[in-house]
């Protein structure tokens, strides 16, 4: 990105150049190296799809991110972020813009990054970088992608999954939009973000209740006839996990009853299936109002009642005098 080409356009203005990167181009696919413990196998999915189209249409506007290393003797390109935009130019036979970030130029090909990729992107954006140094919570973002990419629209769903099970601790449900803002603000501040990544410990038993959990929202966007996984209903499902909830019943309980064969309840139950599709990307409100109704066909007001106690009492030790001694207990579980 050269500062000459505009110099006799600003000449009589007074300017300085405050962002240059190199951007190279080739259509060498074989110079590019995927990192098997970091990057994922690529699904060619809807979100690939779009993406394509959108690269055949517009061009590489976001040039993938290279880390340069010598591979078995050749200087190679490990992709450190954009391996669908990669993929998606060698599909198209089309050059594949690429940026070589190394410790002098980091602080600047962040700044680009800030500048020129979208809001919904970037977060995806650092998520790759974190798992290309190794983060644990960017890499199981990033598996559930490649694990589950045909039921999510983006990364929003994972991430915030993943953040609300090992930042908040289920606590709340975590939300993207602070994340992306934070991403977005400063170079200084995304450092920030990326250092309290790498912090965050991941427990093997929390990333199966993770994969518990996806296995359950996909059979249940199954059962109501939807594609994938929306944002507010995985909001919504979140919130059944944590301890400051509104209802009692779980993810897994909504499944059993869609999936059971009881002839008497049938009528009411594929009426709540079509409530349930026709709200499923809406509000958390109108989300809200059909899982009360799916509740209330399921769980007994004594049920209700006594998880209600059982979960205010939990809430209460865990808050009480000697909740320092159970937070020291819990924390003493094997990170993965």
């Amino acid at each position: 990105m050269g500062s000459k080409k505009y110099e006799e356009f600003l000449k009589g203005c007074n300017y300085k150049v405050i962002n240059q990167v190199d951007i190279y181009e080739t259509e060498d696919y074989s110079f590019f190296e995927l990192d098997p413990k970091n990057n994922r196998s690529v699904k060619k999915g809807s979100h690939y799809k779009k993406l394509k189209k959108s690269i055949e249409e517009l061009g590489i506007i976001n040039p993938v991110l290279v880390l340069p290393k010598k591979i078995k003797g050749q200087n190679k390109g490990v992709i450190v972020s954009g391996q669908h935009r990669y993929e998606a130019c060698k599909d198209l036979g089309i050059p594949v813009k690429f940026i070589i970030v190394d410790k002098n130029n980091y602080s600047t090909i962040m700044q680009f990054i800030l500048d020129n990729t979208t809001l919904p992107n970037v977060a995806g954006e650092f998520i790759e970088i974190g798992a290309s140094r190794g983060y644990k919570v960017c890499k199981l973002i990033l598996q559930l992608m490649k694990d589950y990419g045909e039921y999510f629209n983006g990364i929003t769903v994972p991430l915030e999954t993943v953040m609300t099970y090992f930042k908040n601790h289920n606590e709340q449900v975590f939300h993207i939009k602070p994340f992306k803002d934070a991403c977005s603000e400063s170079v200084k501040k995304t450092e920030a973000v990326l250092k309290e990544l790498k912090q965050i410990k991941v427990y093997p038993d929390d990333v199966h209740s993770i994969y518990d959990y996806i296995d359950t929202l996909v059979k249940i966007t199954m059962a109501i006839g939807r594609g994938s996984i929306s944002v507010n209903f995985n909001r919504e499902m979140l919130k059944l996990l944590s301890t400051h909830k509104e209802l009692e019943i779980t993810p897994l309980e909504i499944y059993q009853y869609f999936s059971t064969e009881n002839e008497e309840e049938k009528n009411i139950r594929e009426r709540l299936k079509k409530d349930l599709a026709q709200v499923y990307a809406s509000s958390s409100k109108n989300i809200r109002n059909v899982l009360k109704e799916i509740e209330q066909r399921i769980l007994t007001q004594e049920t209700k009642k006594d998880r209600r106690e059982v979960r205010i009492d939990i809430k209460t030790i865990s808050e009480g005098p000697d909740s320092e001694k159970i937070t020291k207990k819990t924390t003493k579980r094997s990170a993965g």
